[in-house]
Formats: structure tokens, C-alpha cells, sequence
């Protein structure tokens, strides 16, 4: 099943939301103190949470991929979270074709 364009845009804005937040960390020091900083941290944790379910559950849906591949592509984005935007590139955006 391809993703739909509510999770494609999903997957975007929260791409987006953590650039926009290590950027604004980064040049906004009064962003650094704790009450800012855990608003931020919660609202990005719980961005981040969906976002995860809409990656791997792209992938689970994959009838194009072998097994192992779809253990890859898991694997790889829980331990590195930016692999996540190059599978979305490469797969998670296009359509589902079975081979």
C-alpha cells in the first residue's frame, strides 16, 4: 500500500519541524533553558513518534521488498534516524509496484 498524501505531508512537516528545531537551538540561545527546551523536546518527541509509525509501516507494506530488505531498512532507521529521509526518497515517496 503506497503512502497516502496525508502521510506524505506528514513525514515532511516533521522532517521540517526537526531541522527547524536543531536551527532554532542553534542560533536562539534563550530557546536553551529548560521550560522552552522540554515544550520543544515533548512536542518533537511526540512529531517524531507518528513519524516513525508512517516510516515503518510503509516499509511493513512493501510488497516489492524481500524480507531482508525490510529488516534493513528497519534496522537502519531505528539506529540512524536520517537513514529514514533517504529510504523516503528513494522509496517511501513512490509507488508501490509489485514485481
Amino acid at each position: 500500500m503506497p503512502m497516502t498524501t496525508f502521510e506524505k505531508i506528514y513525514s515532511l512537516f516533521s522532517i521540517f519541524f526537526v531541522l527547524g528545531l536543531a536551527a532554532a537551538l542553534a542560533l536562539n540561545p534563550e530557546l536553551r533553558q529548560l521550560k522552552p527546551m522540554l515544550i520543544l523536546a515533548s512536542t518533537g518527541f511526540f512529531i517524531n513518534i507518528g513519524y516513525m509509525f508512517v516510516v515503518l509501516r510503509n516499509i511493513m507494506c512493501k510488497s516489492n521488498f524481500r524480507q531482508k530488505d525490510k529488516f534493513f531498512w528497519i534496522a537502519l532507521i531505528l539506529i540512524i534516524w536520517p537513514a529514514s529521509i533517504i529510504y523516503l526518497i528513494l522509496y517511501g515517496f513512490q509507488k508501490n509496484i509489485t514485481s
